[in-house]
């Protein structure tokens, strides 16, 4: 990956200056291809304008490797809202965390998620589009209770 960072470099500066976070921000949806890919959370905008640059690459990488057909496709608010009504339809499996804290494994449709909670409050939260659907027992294996 540090290859791929590298030799894409000038471009995700581009992207990078482009996209800052606006003020109290906390969270991104990303689209790709029309189509969105994936979303974050953060439960303080401050911590969030601290992993902003580091949450936005991951995504650009993703951006960077569509076709240019795909990358002229605009993204759709009916798109985007129908992505996250699913991410509350996907089942949930509850962890206690090895620092502090549960962790949150959902799993939906094409769509994978996780999040951190500490005192009921959601401290981080991320949901992924997958190609394939999502196989239960990688989870368990992700999370060491195969």
């Amino acid at each position: 990956m540090k290859d791929v960072y590298e030799a894409r470099q000038r471009e995700l500066d581009q992207c990078l200056a482009a996209l800052r976070p606006a003020a109290g921000q906390q969270g991104l949806l990303v689209c790709v291809g029309g189509k969105p890919i994936g979303c974050d959370y953060v439960s303080r905008s401050e911590v969030y304008a601290r992993v902003h640059d580091k949450l936005l690459c991951s995504y650009v990488i993703d951006a960077l490797l569509v076709s240019d057909e795909e990358k002229g496709k605009a993204a759709r608010k009916d798109a985007a809202r129908a992505f996250l009504r699913k991410t509350g339809r996907c089942e949930s499996r509850c962890y206690e965390a090895p620092g502090t804290g549960w962790d949150h494994r959902f799993e939906g449709k094409h769509l994978a998620g996780t999040a951190l909670v500490h005192e009921d409050e959601v401290l981080h939260q991320a949901f992924f589009l997958l190609e394939d659907e999502v196989d239960p027992r990688r989870w368990r294996r992700l999370s060491g209770r195969a």
